[in-house]
């Protein structure tokens, strides 16, 4: 039994549960007796592009040796602070924005400087209750249900998943299914999903992915429609023994020539449609005959409340903060366009990083930068190394922005994404 010390709290840790590229997660205990999974995240180098992640999040080329914030791990915190509702100053008390996801209990820095996430520890996860045979099919229509009815809340606040699997469905003692594992997520910005630009790139777990995303095409969030099809699928009728993309769509379309036309079989031939634009929503697949006997819950909307937050401050500022206001937008613009980044949401989201912490950095003018680069993080496709940043803005140092992105991270009581 080890102590592990967090910023002035005891866990005891009593095993290993798993191990990844990302770090460790462990079975900790405090002091009162509670007992949480510990998720503690390694620091990584700098250099990240989405489309070298595979299904860890974590990337193996051009490695550099300046100690950052993982991608991965700042999606997948980001997301489920946004999706918890969590406060730093009080992490138990709120209760998490939809009931199927996973939530954080709390979450620090050990004294290493890694990241330590705390989460409800669950008795099992899909793929072990499958094998296991242990749902009554009544079981598995709830499942079924609440699955689709938590992708549907992603969704409309334009996360995308990335990895539906099995194994990232956590099931407690009363077989009550939770999504988790967030760091391959992405959120993809209002005016991004209503102009129909989607991202490309490396994501998924080989068996659950979607026709377009082996294929290297454009995807959109029904990739992760079929992903939850393929766990439907192995849910009611067994998991399926395939490893390879190709083997995989055609014995998945061996099962479904086999499968009969009654509703549940229909729905989930509708998830796994081949064209993207022809499968079945979640929502619409909520509303079948099926699940009529299941409460329908209404969805919050979680993005977006800084934004117009910050555009209320700056519509009621001073004509001589107006004029600073002009002058830093103009330089983030030009910093943005010298980078190649593509996406104007970064703009937004470094904007904002800025506005909140503008009077501690005043006249630090690599803030700007910093504020960017942090903000490319969460919302580029593809990353510059610390060196090609150093080769376009000559003034940036790298040292001070891994201090500056760990701040800003705690200012934003760890949730990035606006």
């Amino acid at each position: 039994m080890t102590e592990i010390s967090v910023l002035g709290n005891n866990y005891y840790k009593t095993n290993v549960l798993g191990e990844g590229s990302f770090g460790s997660v462990v079975t900790v205990y405090n002091d009162d007796g509670d007992t949480f999974a510990m998720k503690i995240f390694k620091k990584e180098s700098d250099d990240y592009d989405d489309s070298d992640l595979d299904s860890t999040g974590s990337s193996n080329e051009n490695k550099e040796d300046v100690p950052t914030l993982d991608v991965g791990t700042l999606r997948e915190i980001s997301i489920l602070s946004m999706c918890s509702s969590f406060s730093s100053s009080t992490p138990t008390e709120k209760p998490p924005l939809h009931t199927n996801l996973i939530t954080m209990s709390d979450i620090t820095f050990n004294q290493e400087g890694e990241i330590c996430m705390l989460m409800p520890k669950m008795s099992l996860d899909l793929y072990d209750a499958i094998k296991k045979d242990l749902l009554s099919v009544r079981c598995k229509v709830n499942i079924a249900y609440r699955l689709l009815s938590v992708l549907d809340f992603l969704h409309k606040n334009d996360i995308i998943h990335r990895d539906i699997k099995t194994d990232n469905i956590l099931l407690n003692d009363d077989m009550r299914p939770f999504i988790a594992d967030f760091s391959l997520a992405k959120v993809f910005g209002n005016n991004e999903v209503e102009t129909g630009h989607t991202h490309t790139g490396e994501m998924g777990t080989q068996v659950y992915k979607a026709p377009e995303v082996i294929k290297k095409k454009r995807y959109n969030k029904s990739c992760d429609v079929y992903s939850l099809g393929v766990v439907f699928l192995e849910l009611f009728n067994g998991l399926l023994k395939v490893d390879n993309d190709t083997k995989a769509q055609d014995f998945i379309n061996g099962i479904l020539s086999k499968l009969s036309d009654n509703a549940l079989p229909l729905m989930i031939k509708s998830m796994l449609n081949p064209d993207k634009e022809k499968r079945i929503t979640c929502e619409d697949a909520m509303n079948l005959p099926i699940f009529s006997l299941f409460k329908k819950r209404p969805t919050e909307k979680v993005l977006n409340k800084q934004v117009n937050s910050v555009k209320y401050r700056r519509a009621n500022l001073s004509k001589k903060d107006k004029k600073k206001c002009k002058v830093f937008k103009d330089d983030i613009h030009r910093k943005w366009s010298l980078l190649g980044y593509r996406n104007p949401i970064t703009k937004d989201a470094a904007r904002i990083y800025y506005d909140r912490m503008s009077d501690s950095k005043q006249g630090d003018e690599n803030f700007y930068l910093h504020c960017l680069i942090l903000a490319a993080k969460l919302y580029e496709t593809e990353l510059l190394s610390f060196s090609t940043v150093k080769e376009n803005i000559k003034s940036f140092d790298p040292d001070q922005y891994v201090k500056d992105e760990v701040e800003i991270f705690k200012c934003f009581d760890y949730c990035l994404f606006i």
